[in-house]
Formats: structure tokens, sequence, C-alpha cells
């Protein structure tokens, strides 16, 4: 609870102060396993500029006796269908995310794309409650 009180207050501090920050979204596990913490930049220079601010530098001050472990990359958005607002900074009252994280094998990754893609247009409307 803690850790997501003092993310969420980081982006409303950084809300208009730093013109590469778009958004951001913070998601618990069910199990209290881990948390997902979304962050949308314009562009690359604009994280890489970003993370090198006393804003941010402060802030990972703040909650690293909070992080047990943690990684992040690059990710850029490939498609999006359905009811999804990524720049949103409330979340959906009892919305849930499913997040897959996937590495494809060399030379596969515009493939599986293709596959998805087709999967969901496929899906669209027929699974009750997936948006």
């Amino acid at each position: 609870e803690k850790l997501l009180e003092v993310q969420l207050a980081h982006h409303r501090r950084l809300a208009g102060l730093d013109r590469g920050v778009t958004g951001i979204r913070v998601y618990r596990a069910f199990d209290d396993s881990n948390i997902v913490s979304l962050s949308l930049f314009g562009m690359i220079d604009d994280h890489a500029r970003s993370s090198e601010s006393s804003l941010f530098i402060e802030h990972l001050n703040d909650i690293a006796a909070l992080i047990e472990g943690a990684n992040g990359g690059y990710y850029q958005l490939q498609y999006q269908g359905g009811d999804v607002d990524m720049t949103s900074v409330k979340p959906d009252p009892g919305s849930v995310i499913w997040l897959n994280i996937v590495t494809t094998k060399p030379g596969k990754h515009d493939e599986f794309l293709r596959i998805q893609v087709a999967e969901q247009e496929k899906l669209r409307g027929s699974v009750a409650g997936v948006r």
C-alpha cells in the first residue's frame, strides 16, 4: 500500500513538470506477489532525460527501501483493441488486467504479432467480460 501511495504521489508531482511523462498505470497482483508500474513517455529520449532528473532520483530514494527486486525495459505499443485507455491515471473500478510479457524466438516477432492480432479480432465481442 505504501509503495502504491508513493508511486501515485510521484506521478501527480511530475504531471505538468516533466513534459515527457504522459501517464502511469500501477497494478497489484491478486496474490500480492508483485506490482507492475507502467509509465508512459512520449519518446525514449523523454524517459532518459526524466530518469536523470532530480525529481526521479529523489523518488527512487523514497521507494528504495520498499522494493525487494525490480527490472524494467522499453516497450512500444504494437496493437490496441477494445476499451483500453492507457493515458488515464484513475483505474476502472473492479477491472482486472492480464499482463503477458512475451519474448519471441529470434526472427519470429512479426509472425507472433500477426497471429495474436488475428486471434483478438476473432474473439472480439464473443467472450463475456473481455473489454
